[in-house]
């Protein structure tokens, strides 16, 4: 999966006619770290790839996006959601990625325990809320920490730095949902 990701990554930036230092400048991420993912010698938290992406003006949907060429479907089954990305513990899991003209994006977020999504805070255009289905996890929104426990819930403005980690000992399981699509 590292190698598919550097290849993709190395290719829209090649597409878009930036160098590795253009991309490094505006995502301000170190040319190095860089060319090691696009190698596939190191790999990337989810925080960073969105940072790059932005650089490229390239949303994480688009950038996961497979070719579907079918009418799009109105039911999915857990095994049907697309694996958008494992980083750090974290399994993020898209519902109706090919929908046409969608408004809003939901994702089934999977937490190991010590699992983050990533050691900074980001941000991202979009409004954003989710709920914790199982477990608990952390919540950084902005200046504030938050522990969603089973059933808790946030609503915010996803241009507010934030993160999300599993100190605990169990998984957790989140839902989340943005709008417009972000990821």
């Amino acid at each position: 999966m590292e190698d598919s990701i550097g290849n993709k990554l190395q290719s829209i930036r090649k597409q878009k006619g930036l160098s590795i230092q253009e991309l490094a400048r505006r995502s301000k991420i170190a040319p190095s770290f860089i060319s090691q993912v696009e190698r596939g010698i190191n790999s990337i938290s989810v925080a960073s790839l969105k940072r790059i992406l932005d650089a490229m003006k390239t949303s994480l949907s688009e950038f996961f996006k497979e070719d579907a060429g079918t009418a799009p479907k109105i039911f999915y089954k857990k095994e049907e959601m697309r694996n958008i990305g494992t980083r750090n513990g974290l399994e993020l899991f898209e519902l109706a990625p090919d929908y046409p003209d969608r408004k809003l994006q939901v994702l089934r977020e999977v937490y190991a325990p010590g699992s983050d999504t990533g050691p900074e805070t980001y941000c991202h255009d979009a409004e954003e809320s989710s709920m914790c289905v199982e477990g608990s996890v952390e919540m950084i929104v902005g200046e504030e920490t938050f522990v969603l426990r089973e059933g808790d819930g946030v609503y915010f403005n996803s241009n507010t730095p934030h993160r999300v980690r599993n100190p605990f000992e169990k998984r957790a399981v989140v839902i989340s949902v943005n709008t417009p699509p972000s990821f």
